[in-house]
């Protein structure tokens, strides 16, 4: 079931994609990108130090989870527990959110701005950072087939290519992809073959 990264995912993702939507919503994502991207990065390693936080108190207070931690291990144990556990996911669609941030800016930088509008490159990097590890695959995966099935369609409709933005996909793709990695992709064999 859901946990408190995919609650704030979901919300996050969300609110985006439906800020997105009207003229007041654009001007907003156009101002404060940065910034939402900022704030989803310092939520979900927030979240992720009071789950280490959470799981230090239980171990300290469990009979024998207190063999687990210091003076009875080293330190290094719990630490590395607490990043695979709840910090790796994230670190992990972190640098390929960075990757793709640094690409779309560049890439429109040379081409003067045709390819994204400004903020766009801020919303592919907010949605590939909060779908995760292994999701990050998916959600490319899925952006890409529904870009081609789109550009398919308009090209079957109207016997010409048309230029389709991804901005009205990012962030509603990521939102879809986070709803069926916790419903479906995440019982699966090579799910849990993916993830840490």
């Amino acid at each position: 079931m859901f946990d408190y990264f995919s609650l704030v995912a979901l919300f996050v993702t969300g609110m985006i994609g439906i800020a997105s939507l009207f003229n007041r919503g654009r001007y907003f994502l156009k101002r404060y990108s940065r910034l939402i991207f900022l704030a989803a990065i310092v939520i979900i390693f927030s979240l992720g130090s009071y789950y280490g936080f959470r799981q230090y108190t239980a171990w300290l207070s469990d009979p024998l989870g207190k063999f687990l931690l210091p003076p009875y291990q080293d330190i290094g144990y719990f630490a590395f527990y607490s990043l695979t556990r709840f910090f790796a996911p994230y670190l992990v669609s972190f640098v390929f959110a960075l990757l793709i941030l640094w690409v779309a800016v560049a890439f429109n930088k040379k081409s003067d701005g045709i390819f994204f509008e400004k903020e766009e490159p801020y919303l592919a990097a907010i949605s590939l950072f909060l779908v995760g590890h292994p999701g990050w695959l998916i959600y490319l995966i899925a952006l890409i087939l529904i870009y081609f099935i789109l550009h398919t369609s308009y090209f079957i409709l109207q016997r010409r290519t048309v230029r389709l933005p991804l901005y009205h996909l990012w962030v509603p793709t990521a939102f879809f992809v986070i709803l069926i990695n916790e419903y479906w992709f995440s019982g699966t064999h090579w799910w849990q073959l993916l993830s840490f």
